[in-house]
């Protein structure tokens, strides 16, 4: 299969900034409560931390640190001894600096006997993939629930006998323009249980390569934009769907099984 979707996001960060709130929000969508420009106290006083997570999803909770480094030239050996003290003064249980450009040679001595990793851009995204997308794939999931049932004649038939001419028509517009969502929805989480292997990350990349011809409105050349669309759509179809039945129990019909 020829490459499509090649990564969580579209293309690199293009600031400092633009790295540390992307760096934040790919380990949020992860679970993790993450937060950017976080002031920590150490045994040697306060630091200032580009980004600090904590995963409370694992026992022990465990933290990080990452500073995220928009240089244009490698980083030193300087650094990392630095950023080091401030992770073990800490107690931090992982260290992440994240290097536009790289590191010098030295750098990588210096994380010798440490918790300390030093990432390339891909290589955080690549740290992350597995879990960001068990995460996502989840969420998605529980969004798109009620659609499938609005979109399903039969699982809100006693619902659509008390509608209207006007509105049984408008119902079926409805369906006719949010299938599709509803459909790959499904198709991309089907079987989320299960961890993400390598198959099932190419069954995924091979579901958004087939709705990119479906869509042709869109253009799906990662996995943030293709999940973005399909949740917003999702819930774009709920509501319109429950402003239909509002004179009616459907939505908590649709509550009781979602």
């Amino acid at each position: 299969m020829e490459d499509f979707v090649v990564d969580i996001v579209h293309e690199p960060p293009h600031s400092w900034q633009d790295l540390e709130l992307i760096v934040a929000k790919i380990l949020n969508q992860c679970g993790f409560d993450a937060e950017r420009g976080k002031q920590i106290s150490t045994v040697r006083g306060t630091v200032d931390i580009d980004v600090f997570a904590k995963d409370n999803n694992c026992t022990p909770s465990s933290e990080y640190l990452i500073e995220c480094k928009y240089w244009n030239t490698d980083i030193p050996q300087t650094v990392i001894h630095s950023f080091r003290t401030v992770v073990n003064d800490y107690g931090s249980q992982h260290g992440l600096i994240i290097a536009k450009k790289g590191f010098q040679s030295g750098a990588y001595e210096a994380t010798k006997n440490s918790n300390i990793q030093l990432l390339s851009w891909n290589e955080f995204l690549s740290l992350f993939e597995k879990r960001w997308l068990q995460n996502r794939i989840r969420s998605i999931h529980h969004t798109a629930k009620p659609l499938h049932i609005y979109t399903d004649p039969l699982d809100v038939s006693d619902y659509l006998d008390t509608l209207t001419k006007s509105e049984i028509s408008q119902y079926q517009k409805l369906c006719e323009e949010y299938i599709g969502y509803s459909i790959y929805s499904h198709e991309v989480t089907f079987g989320e249980i299960v961890s993400i292997s390598l198959s099932h990350k190419e069954q995924i990349d091979s579901i958004i390569q087939t709705a990119q011809k479906h869509f042709d409105d869109y253009s799906f050349n990662n996995y943030t934009d293709f999940f973005e669309l399909i949740e917003q759509k999702c819930l774009e179809g709920i509501q319109l769907f429950e402003e239909l039945f509002k004179n009616t129990d459907a939505k908590l019909h649709v509550q009781k099984y979602s």
